[in-house]
């Protein structure tokens, strides 16, 4: 038994295998993911569970993410891990938004998108996220001149 579930591991190490067959069985497909994420992509019938652990691991695999399997949680799940993963994002609601914050404000201008999101949301929630992004590069510049000032003494 071990030596069959060494050899599949093997086989799936060699990524033709999982792009050239179209069964997947999910027991091996879990474990090449958690081996290797970037085999995620070429698996054909994924499962709620495979894109939760493949956006662990590198949440730019959302956008590998069949959208009828997103979920809010999913999400969550990938701009924590890269909040890049945003502009995977469809429904980007604000506690998306205060997550993408809180990790990376800049993410939030990589994303094209957002100046349109900002009409469908509510307009003061964006003037205190913008005033809370502002503060967060404000706060950064202090600590990087104070870094500074004290390596010249």
């Amino acid at each position: 038994m071990e030596n069959n579930k060494s050899t599949s591991l093997k086989m799936i190490k060699n990524s033709t295998w999982i792009q050239k067959t179209n069964q997947h069985p999910k027991g091996i497909c879990l474990s090449a993911i958690k081996n290797d994420p970037s085999l995620f992509k070429h698996i054909k019938n994924k499962t709620k569970e495979m894109c939760f652990i493949a956006v662990e691991k590198d949440g730019y695999l959302l956008e590998h993410v069949p959208n009828h399997l997103k979920c809010e949680k999913m999400c969550l799940v990938a701009i924590k891990q890269n909040p890049y993963a945003l502009k995977f994002v469809d429904e980007q609601t604000n506690e998306i938004y205060l997550e993408v914050l809180n990790r990376n404000p800049q993410a939030l201008f990589s994303n094209y998108e957002f100046p349109k999101k900002i009409k469908k949301h509510n307009v003061s929630f964006f003037k205190t996220m913008m005033h809370d992004v502002y503060n967060h590069f404000i706060i950064k510049k202090i600590q990087s001149m104070c870094k500074v000032f004290s390596k010249k003494k």
